[in-house]
């Protein structure tokens, strides 16, 4: 018995008639099986969504758009399911676009957990340099909002290459180290 004077039966006889409906439901109408084309098909749509987002974020110099500091993937991904549940997506397609606006979302948390955990090792190695213990999340205020940005801001990212092209991996430590320097300064 708890403090307010239930028990476990008294939570399994409540529990009991909801169980039974959804197994009554669930008989009468299975939900559908979903092949395995579909299932690979989903995961290429979410993949896509997500290196689209990736591949924006790079062709524009930051994963906001043009730097306004709206999110770029989250954005498309809102965009996505909102057009969806207005029913401005054409019939049969509704899958299709969930599917890239989630991927859209998933790019751009992963390209804020990496600003995020780029700017956590820099501080760790700033403090270790100082000879400080390292913080493991003890800290109350996110690392973030120390710095005067807000926090989960991916504007921790070193910013993009102006130039064209790819950049071997000499050329991006580079471009990283300058950025942490200018704004270490």
């Amino acid at each position: 018995m708890d403090r307010y004077g239930y028990g476990l039966r008294d939570v399994e006889r409540l529990y009991a008639p909801m169980r039974d409906a959804h197994r009554f439901l669930e008989a009468r109408d299975p939900p559908p099986k979903r092949s395995t084309t579909d299932n690979l098909l989903a995961g290429f749509e979410v993949a896509a969504g997500a290196a689209a987002v990736g591949f924006l974020a790079g062709w524009t110099g930051g994963p906001d758009i043009l730097g306004t500091g709206i999110p770029l993937g989250l954005s498309l991904g809102l965009l996505g399911h909102a057009l969806t549940l207005l029913d401005v997506v054409p019939a049969g397609l509704e899958d299709h676009v969930h599917n890239v606006s989630n991927g859209a979302i998933a790019g751009w948390a992963a390209i804020w957990a990496l600003g995020e955990g780029a700017v956590a090792a820099r501080d760790a190695q700033r403090g270790a340099a100082a000879g400080l213990p390292p913080q493991h999340h003890a800290d109350p205020q996110p690392v973030a909002a120390v710095r005067g940005l807000p926090p989960g801001s991916p504007r921790a990212l070193p910013p993009a290459s102006p130039r064209p092209g790819a950049l071997n991996e000499a050329e991006l430590q580079a471009v990283m180290m300058q950025s942490m320097l200018r704004r270490a300064a």
